[in-house]
């Protein structure tokens, strides 16, 4: 069965008056019946994804009943579980029900069906001109800010070793910083000619990524920034990036003349543009790795939204609220967005799924900039096998595995030793960067 959709094309402004193409010459000139019998749909099927329907002015898109439009000409499959939005993390749509469950790090709260992260609350760690500060996600400050660490900018976090990496905005330099250490003194990583507008951590192949507005690229290298080289080139003005090893993808957002959103292997092939419409300035992005969904800031429109991984399900969950006039940085954890905002010098969260309730954690912030979730869970311990080169390699050539699917797993034993399945591992998902 198919469902017409509220789409159509007009070619001027004359098609709005009545009269026209109604086989009568209203007009002196007969303008008004020119062009009548042009069918849009003969021309690589009007856009439309699916059945293309002509009309005696323009056309009509028609998809599928279980499917919905999008773009104007194109249908998508509904799913249903993202349609509903109401589960945190795990979601199964059987016969017309749903139920939501939890990964095995979290738990649900019984009453409010929340998925929950096991052990000690997590802490919310984000750079400002007076310093670095920590507090808990549910605002209570728990540490004093650093002001040696001081200068709103992007940053990312390695949870294994609780390092945190982060670069003055406007400035080409990497820092990092143990969260553990007795004084956090940071250390220069690397320093890049122009500006790092996004930072990014691997954890399983201890890579960092990088975004550099000037150059227009995104950047990979080794934590110890001994090692790097740019991975994707000819980008208009690169704002932030992101970074989802488990299932070997790499996303980022540029904010020029054409804004756009995309994803790419670890290594950078197989580009795929996510978000090209209704998008203006993206300043930052953040993955909700549970539901496989990346969200982004958008500056220019004020609000918060998410697509799936393939750049489907588009939905804003959070718009212009008094808190989003200059937002900087983005994070996503259990059921919430997280994200500051320099014009009211305040870090806020919301629901992620419909921006409900919207509560300020701290409204004391000088500008506050990039952000990072800091817990024990993150990130996911579901991870993958590795296969080292570096040994078969000749210099100065140096790899770094880069995976392309996550259907191969590492397992973790419980006192935390690696235990590799050779019976699961498909090394033709390897792939590897050089850094020549």
């Amino acid at each position: 069965m198919y469902k017409h959709l509220t789409f159509s094309v007009v070619t001027d402004n004359a098609s709005l008056r009545p009269g026209k193409c109604d086989n009568s010459r209203d007009c002196s000139d007969g303008s008004d019946e020119e062009n009548c019998a042009q069918n849009e749909c003969e021309v690589n099927n009007g856009g439309c994804s699916h059945e293309c329907f002509d009309l005696p002015m323009g056309f009509l898109c028609i998809c599928p009943d279980n499917m919905r439009q999008v773009d104007d000409t194109h249908c998508e499959e509904v799913d249903a579980c993202l349609e509903s939005d109401v589960c945190d993390q795990l979601c199964v749509h059987v016969n017309g029900s749903l139920t939501c469950d939890c990964h095995e790090d979290y738990q649900m709260n019984p009453t409010t069906r929340e998925c929950k992260a096991k052990g000690d609350e997590a802490q919310l760690v984000f750079t400002s001109s007076k310093g670095m500060r920590w507090m808990s996600i549910t605002g209570a400050e728990n540490r004093k800010p650093a002001p040696h660490i001081a200068g709103p900018g992007p940053m990312a976090v390695l949870v294994s070793n609780r390092t945190l990496y982060w670069a003055r905005q406007g400035r080409g330099s990497i820092y990092r910083v143990s969260m553990d250490a007795k004084k956090q003194n940071s250390v220069s990583v690397l320093k890049v000619q122009g500006s790092v507008s996004g930072l990014a951590v691997d954890w399983i192949h201890q890579l960092l990524y990088w975004t550099n507005t000037e150059s227009g690229s995104v950047n990979v290298g080794l934590l110890d920034g001994s090692t790097w080289r740019p991975l994707i080139t000819g980008l208009d003005k690169p704002s932030a990036v992101a970074v989802d090893p488990l299932r070997g993808l790499l996303f980022w957002a540029q904010c020029g003349s054409f804004p756009k959103i995309e994803r790419a292997s670890l290594d950078g092939r197989d580009r795929k543009a996510l978000v090209i419409s209704a998008i203006r300035h993206p300043v930052a992005l953040s993955l909700d790795i549970p539901r496989q969904l990346l969200y982004w800031l958008d500056q220019g429109k004020r609000s918060i939204s998410r697509v799936n991984l393939e750049g489907r399900q588009r939905k804003t969950v959070v718009e212009s609220n008094g808190y989003l006039d200059q937002p900087f940085g983005l994070a996503v954890f259990e059921g919430f967005v997280y994200w500051s905002e320099e014009v009211m010098r305040s870090i806020s969260r919301a629901n992620k799924h419909n921006g409900k309730d919207f509560k300020v954690l701290l409204s004391n912030a000088t500008s506050p900039g990039g952000m990072v979730i800091v817990h024990s869970v993150l990130p996911a311990r579901r991870a993958i096998c590795l296969r080292t080169y570096r040994n078969s390699v000749p210099a100065p050539m140096r790899f770094r595995p880069a995976v392309r699917e996550s259907r191969v797993q590492l397992h973790l034993s419980r006192n935390g030793t690696k235990q590799i399945s050779r019976d699961s591992c498909n090394f033709s998902h390897v792939t590897c960067i050089n850094f020549l």
